[in-house]
């Protein structure tokens, strides 16, 4: 008598890495993160020492700061990098933080936009580093990745004892803008790179 025994296939390991289609948006958002971003530094390095020469294009380029926040916290939505909690926490933060920037640049009010926009901005940046905690936590993305969110989102570490040695607000403005900006423009490039995270290493 012959016996004929059938293997049932084990079901497939779930991978973080993200289809082509979303590949794809997820390289374009972090490209277009980094792009923004990279253009405000220039903007800011050329005019904000010649304040209030040319503030309107200051003002709205500043708008890119907030949106590179959104873009990259719905890159880390879309390849599961962190708890959906946090990530909401993030795209919350930011988008209230665009919000008011674009009020701020269309009124040019900045009696009106100076203290809310601190206020807002240190709160979604605030989410913006508990999303990079969870990141560094699940472990979705891999390598250097995993490590990226978290070190471009302390701008606290460099920017408080500048301004604890110098009590100056020009000189605290300068180390937090640029390291603002490093941080989404290094974190934008590395997802147009590669857009699963890093998490095809592990497959």
């Amino acid at each position: 008598m012959t016996t004929t025994t059938t293997a049932t296939p084990l079901p497939e390991r779930a991978s973080a890495t993200p289809a082509s289609g979303a590949a794809g948006l997820v390289r374009a958002l972090g490209a277009g993160s980094a792009l923004l971003v990279a253009a405000h530094l220039v903007i800011a390095i050329m005019y904000v020492p010649r304040w209030p020469e040319n503030l309107a294009l200051v003002s709205w380029s500043a708008v890119a700061v907030p949106l590179a926040l959104l873009a990259i916290g719905v890159a880390m939505w879309l390849t599961g990098a962190a708890s959906r909690l946090l990530l909401a926490v993030q795209l919350v933060g930011a988008l209230a933080m665009t919000v008011v920037y674009v009020l701020g640049a269309a009124t040019n009010d900045r009696i009106f936009a100076e203290d809310l926009e601190m206020w807002v901005s240190i709160a979604a940046l605030t989410g913006q580093y508990l999303a990079a905690l969870g990141v560094l936590a699940r472990g979705a993305w891999r390598g250097v990745q995993r490590v990226l969110p978290v070190l471009g989102a302390s701008w606290a570490t460099v920017v408080l004892p500048v301004a604890v040695a110098f009590s100056d607000f020009e000189a605290t403005w300068w180390p937090f803008i640029v390291y603002v900006c490093a941080g989404l423009i290094v974190n934008g490039v590395a997802l147009a790179i590669r857009p699963s995270g890093g998490a095809e290493a592990a497959r």
